[in-house]
């Protein structure tokens, strides 16, 4: 087959590549004659030139079945948030005993089983003993502090309602019209106590029992539960997610364990600061320090209200004692004990804290408020990695050349390499 000399002159004239197209003019093939003649029989070869324009994949948005389907799920877990505190304390329960678990399985070669039934027992062991030597002495002073409550009530009425300040005096006023129709419903107080005491340890117990049960479980398919979440995502990304499940799992176990370092050490030294002084019962006083203890920030001063409240029944200057030590031992908290038990924990500022509380206590009551600042701790994690990654690749981006700049000069090299083969 031979080429027309109008095709071959054609060929010669036009334009040298127009880039839109991806087209440059034929080059001839190795073998024909020189300066861009071509022989007889010999065929033309186009040399096409790379797109500049990148495909661009359509990203899927939220549909209205997975929208509905969203909604469904967050009604559904609502309606069913005991069951998901109770899973989510479980969790955390796993989380806490997990460093003396790993201890036991690691350095004594012991099935993973039977270091968290060992784990189980010895904080059963420390439960044990610790009511029984707090609850017998704790019952004795609660009867008399019940016997002693309409006294009490009368002491602050008249010291209250004789102050100077009338709006001390209308707050009291209002406050102990309060108090008077509850202790005329009919029923006495030892008696909601006695039945408040007794459904709430069987309740207790049976929750005890759960929470030991998903702890166990979480730990010993920890495993294949990593695996299954780590494989709803990319696979480029799941190295990252089992990296942050450590870290969140590391950080909320140490924030568990000082917490409750804490809570035992704020308690004793309440306990053996009120019984110094002579401040009445002070035994149950010290219980509720080490227990609010476990509210950061808003706790200590939740527990130093009874406190002062009972000093000032028997004397003001009692009561300026029991401030100035509550004062000396927030100093001594957030100066030695914090910074010491609490390194390595999830840091959070105080205004997250009183938020996450103030959430947590509106949703679910007291244990909304216990459950909310672990919550938020893991969270803070988990927004910290997001910002962290997104510095990560907004500083790799700032250190290579622009998408612009690249996709100029892919035009600029189109162009040259096509103006080349046109002079060929």
């Amino acid at each position: 087959m031979s080429v027309s000399p109008q095709r071959d002159e054609r060929a010669r004239t036009e334009p040298a590549a127009t880039l839109n197209h991806g087209t440059v003019p034929p080059l001839p093939v190795p073998g024909t004659a020189g300066g861009g003649e071509h022989a007889p029989g010999q065929a033309t070869a186009a040399i096409p030139v790379v797109p500049v324009e990148t495909e661009e994949h359509p990203r899927r948005g939220l549909t209205p079945v997975t929208f509905l389907l969203t909604l469904f799920l967050a009604y559904f877990l609502y309606k069913v948030q005991i069951v998901v505190i109770t899973l989510i304390v479980g969790i955390l329960l796993a989380t806490a005993i997990s460093g003396p678990t790993e201890l036991l399985t690691k350095r004594f070669h012991m099935p993973r089983g039977l270091s968290i039934l060992l784990v189980y027992i010895a904080i059963l062991a420390g439960l044990g003993a610790f009511f029984y030597l707090i609850i017998p002495p704790v019952i004795t002073e609660g009867t008399r502090f019940v016997r002693e409550v309409p006294t009490l009530i009368e002491d602050w009425r008249g010291q209250l309602l004789a102050s100077n300040n009338g709006l001390i005096r209308n707050a009291a006023t209002r406050a102990f019209e309060v108090i008077d129709r509850a202790q005329g419903g009919g029923v006495p107080v030892p008696t909601n106590l006695a039945v408040g005491i007794v459904s709430g340890i069987g309740g207790g117990l049976v929750t005890l029992f759960t929470l030991f049960l998903i702890a166990f479980y979480w730990i010993t398919e920890k495993a294949l539960i990593k695996r299954a979440v780590s494989s709803l995502f990319a696979p480029g990304q799941r190295s990252r997610v089992l990296h942050l499940w450590t870290e969140v799992e590391a950080k909320m176990g140490a924030w568990i364990r000082g917490q409750l370092l804490l809570m035992a050490v704020v308690g004793g030294l309440a306990t053996v600061t009120y019984g110094i002084i002579g401040l009445p019962f002070w035994l149950i006083l010290g219980v509720i320090a080490g227990l609010t203890e476990a509210i950061p920030n808003v706790g200590p001063i939740l527990g130093a209200i009874p406190a002062v409240l009972i000093a000032l029944s028997v004397d003001w200057k009692l009561a300026l004692g029991v401030i100035a030590f509550v004062s000396v031992l927030q100093l001594l908290e957030n100066a030695v004990l914090v910074p010491r038990i609490m390194k390595g924990a999830v840091g959070l500022s105080p205004l997250t804290v009183i938020l996450a509380i103030l959430a947590g206590s509106e949703f679910r009551g007291v244990a909304g408020a216990l459950l909310a600042v672990p919550i938020a701790g893991a969270i803070s994690v988990i927004l910290n990695d997001m910002l962290r990654e997104k510095r990560e690749r907004e500083q790799e981006q700032a250190t290579r050349p622009s998408d612009w700049f690249r996709q100029a000069w892919r035009w600029r090299r189109a162009e040259t390499e096509a103006q080349q083969s046109a002079q060929r």
